[in-house]
């Protein structure tokens, strides 16, 4: 499987021009470099996501509040199906008929950071850094090749305690088709830890990653012309 792309290509957009940790090519031909910040993500950041409507942020924010607890019976509530809880989140596709106004919730999923129960509501443990950590590494890699191998993030909260998702249909993927996207993005520079059959699915017929928020380690050679 070989993705239709340039390596040479990375568009002028705000990733370029209002991030303090990008370094745009000089004028003596220098390479562009690339330096993660270690501060927290400005939520101005949202306006390079797609974004869900306001009705539909607005409620994602107060259920998944750091001062609620959403239990079994608030999935039924709100119309949201329980699939999976990995280390650090869980998982839930917005039914048909859900109470949260996405546009399109069959397309989506929503990842929880987990919260420690024995410590009372709104503690949160190491999980913290995984949708942020997924949000940044989507908002810096979308417009670059490695792009086209995530799944694009939509939304998130005020304290990235939701994301919204583009859903993957990750039924039948062989480790072959995974080995293959992660050559591919090692190729171009990109190193990630947590490849896995399980973490890769299909959107829209192309094969992406649909958990990166873990470390991840991105080369000169993507930021270079």
């Amino acid at each position: 499987m070989t993705k239709n792309f340039r390596r040479d290509v990375l568009k002028e957009n705000s990733l370029q021009k209002n991030w303090s940790d990008v370094q745009m090519k000089e004028p003596d031909g220098e390479q562009k470099t690339f330096v993660r910040p270690e501060d927290k993500l400005e939520k101005h950041w949202r306006d390079e996501l797609e974004r869900v409507n306001a009705e539909a942020w607005k409620m994602l924010n107060n259920i998944f509040s750091m001062n609620s607890s959403f239990t079994h019976e608030d999935e039924k509530e709100y119309g949201l199906e329980y699939i999976s809880d990995g280390c650090y989140r869980n998982v839930y596709f917005p039914k048909e008929d859900t109470k949260i106004p996405f546009d399109n919730p069959e397309e989506l999923v929503v990842k929880e950071i987990k919260k420690h129960a024995s410590a009372g509501v709104g503690v949160l443990d190491c999980s913290q850094w995984a949708n942020e950590e997924e949000v940044k590494g989507w908002v810096r890699l979308k417009d670059t090749p490695i792009g086209e191998y995530l799944a694009p993030v939509i939304d998130f909260g005020e304290d990235f305690d939701w994301v919204v998702q583009r859903r993957a249909d990750n039924s039948g993927v062989s480790r072959n088709e995974m080995n293959e996207i992660r050559d591919e993005c090692t190729d171009l520079g990109w190193e990630y830890e947590d490849w896995a059959t399980r973490n890769v699915g299909y959107v829209d017929d192309e094969l992406v990653l649909v958990d990166y928020g873990h470390k991840h380690t991105i080369g000169e050679e993507l930021m270079a012309d």
